[in-house]
């Protein structure tokens, strides 16, 4: 049995002109990315991630060539901060542009390389099935990425949750158990963020392997985030809403672990998730 969960009406009718507003934006800073990557690369990867969820709007199901590219730069972006962030202060070094690749400066340790950063990185990392994506941000500890900030505890232990779900270790589930102890007091976040954007998601993550309990999480999941961006008139019209990249990375590692995807949403863009080399197929 397929479960629908409807996307909210976002009440936009400016979507054509942000999209070319975003990515026009995101062509601009280019420049800076390469030349000052520690001042300018988080902002323009958080800028093509708005492009992107501009782009869904009207394309949900991310079938349109343009919402990839918008999406395959976004996925770039935030793994090439950590690929700077991993090569020496001022050692040159090829990084991921579109269809192409690109001369940039390294940056060393830089306080953008966060926790923060790093989750959203992830999760694109998912999204693309890309390896080089997943081998420069395993290169992090928890301790290089917390050095420079105030984090959820509860995200703290998502990211030990997902390093030892993919090391096969067996000590991940303890992670997990761990954030549930922190959830309800989050001490960065709201609790209604806590409660509607991050709870489901480590029962997600937990339900990989077992087919009923994944379907009921991920409707829950989709079913919890529409609340969220529905509460308020300005959260319905955030691009933000309009789809889920960390539900949509644990579905796609889900999907790519054999597991059927029987919840549809158009806050999960199948074009994203059952097309596992989507974003190598661009041309």
């Amino acid at each position: 049995m397929v479960h629908v969960v409807e996307r909210h009406e976002h009440g936009r009718s400016d979507i054509a002109r942000l999209v070319g507003e975003s990515e026009e934006a995101v062509g601009l800073m280019m420049p800076e990315v390469l030349s000052h990557p520690e001042n300018t690369i988080d902002f323009t990867a958080g800028l093509a991630q708005v492009w992107t969820s501009y782009c869904l709007a009207d394309d949900p199901q991310a079938e349109l060539s343009d919402t990839r590219r918008a999406a395959r730069l976004a996925a770039q972006l935030s793994a090439d901060l950590f690929v700077l962030a991993g090569t020496g202060a001022g050692t040159r070094v090829r990084i991921d542009i579109g269809d192409d690749k690109a001369d940039a400066t390294g940056t060393g340790p830089v306080p953008i390389a966060n926790l923060t950063n790093w989750l959203a990185a992830y999760w694109w990392s998912q999204i693309s099935r890309s390896e080089d994506s997943r081998a420069a941000l395993e290169r992090f500890t928890l301790d290089d990425l917390t050095k420079d900030g105030r984090f959820d505890p509860y995200w703290c232990r998502m990211f030990e949750a997902l390093r030892g779900f993919d090391s096969d270790s067996e000590t991940w589930p303890g992670a997990i158990s761990a954030a549930m102890e922190s959830i309800d007091g989050p001490t960065v976040s709201t609790r209604e963020e806590s409660m509607f954007l991050a709870l489901d998601l480590f029962g997600l993550l937990a339900a990989i392997g077992d087919q009923d309990e994944f379907t009921q999480q991920l409707r829950k999941a989709l079913e919890s985030h529409k609340t969220y961006w529905t509460a308020t008139r300005e959260r319905r019209a955030d691009p933000r809403g309009f789809a889920s990249f960390a539900i949509l990375a644990l579905a796609a590692k889900a999907a790519d672990a054999g597991m059927a995807i029987e919840v549809e949403s158009d806050y999960l863009p199948r074009g994203l998730l059952e097309r596992p080399r989507w974003m190598f197929e661009l041309t």
